[in-house]
C-alpha cells in the first residue's frame, strides 16, 4: 500500500473545489476484486474518491490453431 499527500481537484457543474488529499492506492484485493485507490480529505476524513485500477475486460469468440506437441513422439 501507499499514500501521497496531494491537492484533489473536485469538478462540479459550476467550480472547481480544491482539497488536501491523502491518495491510498491498495495492491491488488480479492474481497472485493481490485486495486483499489482512495482519495481521502486530509482535513475531515472523508472519502471524495474511489476508483478501481483494474481495467476488465469481457471477450468471446473462437481460437483456432495448430497444436504443436511439447515432444515430437508424443504426436496426437
Amino acid at each position: 500500500m501507499s499514500s501521497s499527500l496531494i491537492i484533489y481537484p473536485d469538478e462540479t457543474k459550476d467550480a472547481i473545489d480544491y482539497h488536501l488529499a491523502w491518495r491510498v492506492e491498495t495492491p491488488l484485493i480479492h474481497e472485493p476484486t481490485g486495486a483499489w485507490t482512495y482519495l481521502l480529505d486530509a482535513n475531515t476524513g472523508a472519502v471524495l474518491k474511489v476508483d478501481d485500477e483494474l481495467r476488465y475486460l469481457d471477450a468471446s469468440g473462437t481460437v483456432t490453431g495448430s497444436i504443436i506437441p511439447e515432444y515430437p513422439d508424443k504426436l496426437l
